[in-house]
């Protein structure tokens, strides 16, 4: 069976939306993970962080609602193009943060998904390796859709 252009060009739009409520629930699980961790009584909270030399607690608001923001803008506003850039833009702040961290010789498991290993009694190792997972797929995702937009955007010097 063929499937016609047509096809194939709805079948790809529904994979990017897809893919797009997925990045906003992960952002929004995230987000509001970090902003519930806040409510805890952590001693992490009051640790300065070795990158930004701000406590914890100011930069887990920071990017606990920052995530939250950009998974309302993917729900509720829903501009794919500047919906990827915003995810792009936010996981290469994550991932470039996650190098300079690692750079700084701190070895310990990263908070990014606040208390959920005390809520689930999951090892921090494991929520570590899952949000490195769910970062891989943020970036990785978005950087592809937005390179398949501007090789599309381009004249097809082939066939002129």
């Amino acid at each position: 069976m063929r499937l016609s252009v047509e096809k194939i060009i709805l079948i790809k739009a529904k994979h990017r939306q897809v893919y797009l409520h997925v990045s906003a629930l992960v952002l929004l699980t995230t987000g509001v993970s970090k902003l519930i961790m806040l409510t805890g009584t952590t001693d992490m909270l009051g640790q300065f962080d070795p990158i930004t030399g701000m406590p914890f607690k100011f930069l887990l608001i920071i990017a606990g609602v920052a995530e939250v923001l950009v998974a309302a803008y993917i729900f509720f506003v829903g501009n794919q193009r500047i919906s990827l850039v915003l995810i792009a833009l936010m996981s290469s702040a994550f991932v470039f943060y996650r190098l300079a961290f690692r750079m700084t010789g701190w070895t310990k498991p990263c908070h990014c998904l606040g208390n959920l290993t005390d809520v689930f009694r999951i090892s921090p190792s494991v929520v570590d390796l899952i949000s490195i997972l769910m970062l891989v797929i943020l970036f990785a995702g978005s950087y592809s859709y937005l390179l398949q937009d501007f090789y599309q955007s381009k004249p097809n010097v082939f066939n002129t």
